[in-house]
């Protein structure tokens, strides 16, 4: 025997109040969870903009507390319009210095000869020259940039 039209409608009413507490219950989840996403977001920002914080004080730091290089203290001690004429005319220098291989006691050096002595005098003052010759240049350089700026 069918079930009655009024027991059908029984069992439909029981249905859609046992359904209507699991959706309000459901969207209370998703209201928490919503909730959840957007504390667990702002605290990751936040952490994000303190380490970031962080990180430009500790550059700013290290770049106000080392001592500046040579490159750095040229560029300050000479005019803006100067410094690409200096690099012109110094040329462009190696980025890496060579590998340099130290051995100590591997053997001994031979006993200088006369030629040898000749020759390292002749290396130490060929140094002392191009130094000297460098030195000239530079004194040279600086009172012309000089000059051209008092124009």
């Amino acid at each position: 025997m069918a079930p009655s039209s009024a027991e059908i409608e029984r069992q439909i009413a029981e249905l859609r109040a046992s359904m209507e507490s699991r959706v309000v219950e459901l969207r209370e989840r998703g209201r928490r969870s919503l909730g959840t996403a957007r504390r667990a977001a702002v605290i990751g920002l936040g952490v994000g903009a303190a380490v970031g914080l962080i990180a430009v004080g500790v550059l700013v730091t290290y770049r106000l507390t080392r001592p500046p290089t040579r490159e750095e203290r040229l560029r300050r001690l000479l005019p803006r319009r100067s410094v690409p004429v200096i690099s012109r005319v110094m040329g462009e220098r190696p980025r890496r210095l060579p590998a340099v291989r130290l051995s100590v006691g591997e053997g001994r050096e031979p006993t200088p000869t006369r030629v040898g002595l000749i020759e390292r005098l002749a290396v130490q003052m060929a140094r002392t020259a191009a130094s000297a010759a460098a030195g000239a240049f530079a004194a040279r350089l600086l009172r012309g940039l000089a000059e051209r700026q008092q124009h």
